[in-house]
């Protein structure tokens, strides 16, 4: 039997829980291991471990706190308030919290004693008439661990970390309150130790292995898995195969790289990204042709080959035409948030619908959580027919109107109902998809399914894509399908998802011993280090370029002499590396030979390499987890004279360095000029003969009024691949635009974008927004912008923007340059001209001078390189070159700016050449003889000639360099080019290189073959 440990230490005092300024009762709870003492007013006096105070918590406050919600059963959620139990009592070995002596909620706990920790376990609650308690949350103790008992009790770094009993909605008997285990926090492996114990003596999740699950056998599970997962499969590649072949050539240019795992995201496996018509399991028949079948050959062939299949799935999330949970009768055990009835008979062409309350369910969402608009509540289920509705109005007799309801949504048919007929709320993750009530046997039979699918194919990886899926009814539903998943695992397999770590089910990562394995220098290395671990690679687009010879150089690196498990992906889409990649890149091979390289030496560099390595990257002001780095690092020479060289790309005072944004990739630094242009850049190192890399771009028809031309049409197949990419960017925090304009191909567009404060047709006319006015003046259109507060105004900022906006019908294809004719203020603000539609760019006038400038913006990708700009999560989008909008408006507006901008218009571009260009640098200058064509590169790496490139960095020809006296100083320089082409004037991109000394590494290391 367990003992249960509650000690009591009474006062002098009869009355301490009157009398303010008497001695207060204390009351112990815990064991030998870890005591914890509470007053009678709730508040923690003291933690102990073996007798020994590990803290003084005097001012921590009651250490359990309530959220309460009102009783309320209609379509609106009711108030919460949250209240601290300021109160505490002991009777026969429990004690009873409540927020005072005599008052409701009250919640009572017993201790029960296991030796290395105790468990708190909550056996019984009280609520008040009118409210009931939606969490009850324990504060978190420092030097303390903890682990959640049962699956409605919580652990979360998004509450951090502390307890939060779920439990205490009472949504059944069948449910437990709540219970937690709990032991002094110890160094290292002896933490693993309790650990195993909780793991194997309580009832949490464990795999579905063969035998008793016991301490010992715990023991060997994780051993298994930091021998598979953090030791065997430490390197990956994002796969994109688009029919069956396509598996066995990537495959085969994966061996290269050294990749163990391979990763497909959902438009492969699964030919979709949420699931509509079919189930979340069904696998893509366009490279699997027998189905499931076939992706359990291509894993076991992996596994067979000592490499892992591993993929991206949604966490079984439901279509609205699911064929059998979303059938001819949707499933009865679906998530909802309100269940009543129909106030009246309707017709089945009703678009307005009266529904009444009853008490059937309280109404317990909440809307301040999250966002409301991924849990979102706009279909209801009437008999067998799904409707979505746009609002709803309180009609203040318990009932509610829907209007603009969309009848017969999904499989259903829209039909006549009677008065009375059931109605219920369902839930529907970002108006997309449905998912089980978490305590439902909906939900264990989805889990069951899901894990067995992840053995089936010899899964390295679950993963919890759009967990929140199951967190829409209630908070612990995600955890709750974890576990559930859990149980079904058969070998040892990595627990994925975007948010907090997972604990409850799927707990290796908490192991110390799987955390010095996937990390070994976890420990010592410092923070900020690069947060991404993948190379990008990609073909170049009229919006992107190709990635480069140096697409590695921000994530890899420090990220290999960190001991960190290194990737290679695509750096558009879905991130998924093509066949299309693997045969059009030019330097495919380059890049292996550098990623093996890294992979291999990478955490074996000399600890003078590794620190100068994790040195080198510094705050990005605009975005925490995405640090910006200078200083770079490659490999040189062969056997014992293989260095480490220490390189960096020359900047300017506004030059933004290296960097990287979520589900975008590498955020390259360059400069841009044209030719008879100069530009100042800083050399830190000694003086040397600097590397280069050129883009000929295109130059621009400038001298027109109105240019006219034909937008092109997005292809079938395209809309397909777009429509799946929206949804999985929207689900990111992308704004998607709502209104889609018809992309007719014989629409005439036009690339002057003037906005006309004169205006008269509604559809046309500025949307104006913030303190901005728009006023025709003779010769333009002034837009000034008024800043009546203290803290500076940016109408642009990470998540969204406030910047008035004007339809337009234009496209940039081959059109992207930019010019205006703008009068500046000098005020320091910077103009920006935001493209909408089918994805965002900025062009950007920093106002630091006064009078009038024609400004000429090459790219839409130039404000990226600007360290005074941020790189936005708009970027991310871009689906074609149409423009249906133009945003304008300012940021960094102290109190007031004013600009007249007399000609504003995307620039047609016109083919160019660079014929025999001389690069200089200071007093020093090289030829290059030849011509390079718009469209291609210059990369110079020393020597007496140059390479030129196609935009996917092919190699096409070498030209011969003639009297090269280049010479880069240390400090700064002055570079310009001279173009020997009469009337040929292209924009340049360009990026010049300087290098330190190599350093030697360890000679003991072998060549990379």
């Amino acid at each position: 039997m367990y003992k249960i440990f509650l000690t009591v230490f009474v006062s002098l005092t009869l009355f301490a829980d009157v009398h303010l300024n008497s001695s207060l009762s204390n009351f112990n709870l815990g064991n030998d291991q870890l005591s914890i003492s509470i007053n009678s007013n709730g508040k923690l006096r003291k933690v102990l471990s073996h007798g020994e105070s590990l803290n003084q918590y005097n001012k921590l406050g009651p250490l359990f706190s309530v959220t309460l919600l009102e009783n309320v059963y209609g379509l609106k959620d009711g108030k919460r308030r949250t209240v601290e139990l300021k109160h505490a009592s002991y009777n026969q070995g429990e004690i009873t919290v409540a927020p005072a002596k005599g008052e409701l909620p009250s919640f009572t706990f017993k201790t029960i004693d296991k030796g290395d920790y105790f468990i708190l376990k909550l056996i019984s609650m009280k609520n008040l008439e009118n409210e009931n308690a939606t969490v009850l949350t324990m504060r978190k103790l420092a030097h303390t661990s903890w682990m959640p008992l049962d699956s409605v009790t919580k652990k979360s770094s998004r509450f951090k970390d502390d307890p939060k009993f779920f439990g205490v909605l009472q949504r059944s008997d069948d449910l437990p309150l709540g219970s937690i285990s709990m032991w002094a926090s110890k160094e290292g492996l002896e933490e693993d130790e309790v650990l195993y114990k909780v793991w194997a003596n309580e009832d949490m999740p464990h795999p579905n292995v063969d035998g008793e699950w016991t301490v010992e056998r715990a023991k060997q599970w994780i051993a298994d898995y930091i021998e598979l997962v953090c030791k065997k499969h430490t390197s990956e590649m994002i796969i994109g195969p688009r029919k069956p072949e396509d598996l066995k050539e990537i495959s085969q240019v994966a061996n290269k790289f050294g990749i163990s795992k391979l990763y497909m995201h959902l438009n492969s496996w699964g030919g979709r990204y949420w699931a509509n018509d079919r189930d979340n399991l069904e696998v893509n028949h366009d490279i699997f042709p027998d189905g499931r079948k076939d992706m359990e050959a291509f894993g076991q062939l992996l596994k067979n080959k000592d490499m892992q299949l591993t993929l991206r799935s949604i966490s079984y999330a439901l279509g609205g035409k699911h064929p059998e949970y979303l059938g001819e009768t949707p499933h009865a055990q679906l998530a909802t948030w309100w269940k009543g009835k129909l106030a009246t008979d309707i017709s089945s062409q009703a678009t307005e619908i009266i529904v009444t309350e009853t008490n059937e369910q309280r109404t317990e969402f909440d809307t301040n959580y999250r966002w409301d608009n991924i849990f979102n509540r706009k279909c209801i289920q009437i008999g067998n027919e799904l409707i979505t509705f746009k609002s709803f109005v309180d009609n203040g007799d318990k009932t509610w109107t829907l209007k603009g309801c969309k009848r017969g949504f999904g499989n259903s048919v829209a039909t006549n109902h009677k008065v009375d007929s059931p109605a219920r709320g369902l839930y529907r993750i970002y108006g997309i998809a449905f998912a089980p009530d978490p305590d439902s046997k909906l939900m264990k039979e989805m889990a069951k399914n899901f894990g067995e699918f992840h053995n089936d194919i010899n899964a390295g990886i679950v993963n919890f894509d759009a967990l929140e899926v199951h967190e829409m009814m209630y908070n612990y539903g995600d955890t709750k399908f974890m576990g559930e998943v859990y149980k079904h695992i058969k070998t040892p397999m990595h627990g994925s998802t975007s948010g907090p770590g997972l604990t409850w089910g799927f707990i290796e990562g908490m192991f110390n011993s799987v955390k010095m394995a996937e990390d070994p220098w976890r420990a010592t290395r410092p923070k900020g280090i690069p947060y991404a671990v993948d190379m990008k690679l990609g073909l170049h687009q009229s919006h992107w370029s190709a990635s480069s010879p140096y697409a590695y150089v921000w994530a890899i690196p420090a990220n290999a002499a960190a001991g960190r498990q290194l990737a290679v992906s695509a750096q558009a889409g879905f991130h998924d590396v093509t066949t299309e990649i693997i045969n059009q890149h030019g330097l495919i091979d380059f890049y292996a030979k550098v990623f093996k390289q890294w992979s291999k030496y990478g955490s074996q560099l000399p600890a003078h390499i590794r620190e100068r390595i994790f040195n080198s990257w510094y705050k990005n002001p605009w975005e925490a987890r995405y640090s910006l780095i200078d200083e770079l690092f490659r490999f040189e020479g062969e056997g014992e004279a293989l260095s480490v060289v220490p390189f960096r790309m020359m900047k300017g005072k506004n030059d933004r360095g290296w960097t990287y944004h979520q589900e975008h990739g590498t955020v390259y630094p360059y400069q841009y000029l044209r030719p008879g242009q100069s530009m100042k850049v800083e050399n830190p190192y000694d003086q040397q003969n600097p590397e280069f890399i050129i883009r000929v771009m295109s130059d621009f028809k400038r001298n027109i009024d109105v240019v006219n031309a034909l937008s092109k049409t997005e292809s079938a197949e395209d809309k397909k691949f777009n429509d799946m990419l929206d949804k999985f960017q929207g689900a990111s925090g992308v704004v998607i635009e709502e209104k889609k304009v018809d992309n007719d191909k014989n629409t005439k567009i036009n690339y002057r974008i003037m906005p006309n404060p004169n205006e008269k047709n509604p559809q046309k006319k500025i949307r104006v927004k913030g303190s901005v006015t728009f006023t025709q003046e003779s010769n333009g259109v002034r837009i000034t912008c008024a800043n009546n507060s203290d803290v500076q105004l940016n109408q642009v900022n990470s998540k969204n923007d406030t910047l008035s906006w004007y339809p337009v019908n234009s496209n940039i294809d081959q059109a992207g340059g930019l010019g205006l004719v703008v009068h500046g203020d000098g005020s320091g603000s910077t103009l920006v001209v935001r493209t909408k539609g089918d994805g965002s760019r900025d062009y950007i006038v920093h106002l630091d001078f006064k009078g009038k400038r024609y400004i000429e913006i090459p790219s839409p990708q130039v404000s990226w390189v600007d360290a005074r700009w941020p790189f936005l999560n708009a970027y991310k989008r871009w689906r074609s070159n149409k423009i249906t909008g133009i945003g304008i408006g300012f940021n960094n507006v102290k109190s007031k700016t004013s600009v007249l901008i007399e000609d504003l218009r995307f620039l047609p571009e016109k083919e160019s050449v660079l014929k025999d260009p001389v690069i200089q640098i200071g007093e020093g200058e090289m030829t290059i003889v030849g011509e390079v064509k718009s469209g291609h590169y210059l990369w110079y790496m020393g020597g007496d000639s140059v390479g030129v490139y196609d935009l996917n960095w092919n190699k096409l020809k070498e030209l011969p360099i003639r009297n090269n006296s280049c010479q880069a100083s240390d400090g700064d320089n002055e570079i310009k080019i001279i173009n020997n082409n009469e009337g040929n004037n292209p924009w340049l991109e360009v990026q010049f290189f300087v290098k330190d000394k190599a350093m030697l590494i360890n000679d003991k290391l072998s060549q990379v073959k």
